[in-house]
């Protein structure tokens, strides 16, 4: 654990490194190291056994102008339902939400969805935010999906909408290829590789933008561990 604990923190340290302090970057700043804390610390001081994960990210265009750290812990309350936190930071951004999943079979398909309520801020301050996801895993088939926004889609405005959405085939236990959509990155294939049954890289390379289909040459990547 105390390997997660110190990757949180200096992956805050470039965060903090890249806004140079001003004033309204270091409010924002205080508010997802805030939240990463109570995040963390606050299921295990409960006594609670969740079920959780660690990611990094980032881009090809702009490693570490684009670094991301993401996590997320799932308590389960029974089989077919469990309570979802998920927080995510960037430089001069941040989010937390929290929400209910719900899952099942039918037949030998398993399906799962949830949403998620909360918030983000930024430097130009607090706004609420909110989440949904789905998927459907079939023998060596999955798909799933998330999207989020703040109130602002409900103004007509479709700047704060983000989703992902990946069709995965696993291949071996360590091997898994797939596409990848994801906006405002784009759309391509994919490749995760799991280590040490704990860790899974990946990466999606996205030559066609998200929406507008016109080519680029962008990587994103990432390191997911669980715990």
């Amino acid at each position: 654990m105390i390997y997660w604990y110190i990757l949180i923190w200096i992956v805050h340290l470039q965060l903090l490194k890249n806004n140079h302090f001003h004033s309204d970057e270091e409010k924002t700043m205080k508010y997802v190291i805030l939240m990463t804390v109570v995040f963390f610390l606050v299921p295990f001081t409960a006594g609670a056994q969740p079920s959780a994960f660690l990611e990094v990210q980032s881009t090809s265009s702009a490693p570490f102008d684009q670094l991301t750290l993401d996590g997320g812990v799932g308590y389960r309350i029974n089989e077919h339902v469990q309570i979802s936190m998920f927080f995510l930071l960037k430089a001069k951004w941040g989010e937390l939400h929290v929400g209910p999943k719900f899952g099942g079979k039918i037949g030998p398909i398993t399906l799962t969805g949830g949403v998620g309520f909360g918030g983000e801020q930024s430097g130009e301050g607090f706004m609420l935010r909110m989440a949904g996801n789905m998927s459907a895993t079939y023998s060596d088939f999955s798909l799933y999906g998330a999207v989020e926004f703040n109130h602002s889609v409900f103004e007509g405005e479709d700047v704060s909408v983000w989703y992902d959405l990946n069709a995965i085939y696993t291949v071996t236990s360590w091997l898994k290829v797939g596409l990848k959509d994801r906006r405002p990155c784009g759309f391509g294939p994919q490749i995760r590789v799991s280590l040490f049954k704990h860790l899974e890289l990946w990466a999606a390379w996205t030559p066609l933008k998200s929406e507008v289909w016109e080519y680029q040459n962008l990587l994103i990547f990432g390191a997911k561990g669980y715990f």
